[in-house]
Parts: C-alpha cells; sequence; structure tokens
C-alpha cells in the first residue's frame, strides 16, 4: 500500500493561494470574454444614445434590486453545488487527489464563483445607496462594472458543469490507476 507523502501547506488552503497554484486560470476562459463582449456591446448601446448618465441611472434604478436578489440567489446555489460536489468525493482517493492537486483544481472553482457573486452583491447594495443619495455620475460607472460582473459570475457558473463533468471523468480515472497500483 502506498502512503501519502503530500501535506497540505496554509497557503494552499487560502483564496490568494489556490489562485496562485492554478496561476490565473480561472480568468482565461469563454466567460470573461463573452461577458467583457457583452459588456462592450451594452455599453456600445447607451453611448449611441447620447443619453448616457440617465440611461444608466435609468438601468441602475430598474436592475439594482433584481440583480441584488439574483446575485444572493446563485451564489446559495453555486454553495449548495460545492456542498454536493464534496459529497461525491471517493475518500480512498482523496489522498491521491490531493497530491495531484487534482482537488485543489475541482474545489477552487466554486469559491472563485462565489467570490465573484459576492462582488456582485456587493456592487449591487453600493449602486443602491448611490441612487438613493442621488450620485448619479458615480451610478453611470458602477452599473457598467457591476453588468460585467453579474454577466462573468453567471457565465462562470455555468461553467461549473464542466468541472463536474471532469470531475466525474479524473476520479475515474484516478480510481482506475489506484486498483491498478495496487494490484501489482
Amino acid at each position: 500500500m502506498r502512503k501519502n507523502r503530500y501535506h497540505v501547506t496554509f497557503e494552499e488552503t487560502t483564496f490568494f493561494g489556490l489562485l496562485k497554484i492554478l496561476k490565473a486560470d480561472e480568468l482565461k476562459n469563454w466567460s470573461f470574454y463573452l461577458s467583457f463582449l457583452f459588456t462592450f456591446c451594452i455599453f456600445v448601446l447607451i453611448v449611441l444614445n447620447n443619453n448616457f448618465i440617465i440611461i444608466t441611472n435609468l438601468l441602475a434604478e430598474k436592475l439594482a434590486v433584481a440583480l441584488l436578489g439574483a446575485s444572493a440567489s446563485i451564489l446559495a446555489i453555486d454553495l449548495a453545488g460545492l456542498a454536493i460536489t464534496v459529497a461525491i468525493f471517493r475518500p480512498p482517493l482523496l489522498p491521491r487527489m490531493l497530491e495531484t492537486k487534482l482537488l485543489h483544481r475541482l474545489l477552487f472553482p466554486f469559491w472563485f464563483s462565489a467570490a465573484w457573486w459576492s462582488i456582485s452583491i456587493f456592487l449591487c447594495i453600493i449602486l443602491i445607496l448611490l441612487e438613493v443619495l442621488g450620485k448619479k455620475i458615480l451610478i453611470s460607472s458602477l452599473l457598467l462594472v457591476e453588468v460585467f460582473v453579474f454577466l462573468f459570475s453567471t457565465f462562470y457558473t455555468v461553467s461549473l458543469t464542466g468541472v463536474i463533468v471532469r470531475l466525474a471523468l479524473q476520479t475515474a480515472q484516478v480510481y482506475e490507476r489506484e486498483n491498478s497500483d495496487s494490484s501489482d
């Protein structure tokens, strides 16, 4: 029987430590580029209308509360997905998955997604506050940032489906290796 010699360091258990291990790969996916493209298109449509501040303030008034509720709800769904994912891990495979940093790659996207939904919630609260305080110019800029963050969070959460598929495939592969190692 093979003994696990891999030990997790404290840094590897922090958000930025995991991000460092995975490098910036979490941002290099279709979610980022598609969110940027959609946000840019929305910006162009608003600018072409020649009433940038009026339109963005009207949009913020109509969207901030809805986006706040949606962000909080999807954050809860994201956390439930993480719990389900952790529950399907096979305990005998965990040391091997830890050693190969497969656990890092499979679990961190949920934390990353939750962080983005939290940012979206924070931005919505700030938008609502700015609306109440009548800070129209600040609302205009912040709304576009929130649109990007909300779209990125949405698309990134959809991409978590791929994480689950990879988990199933890689777990099967690790299980196969583990069984072949024990039969040798």
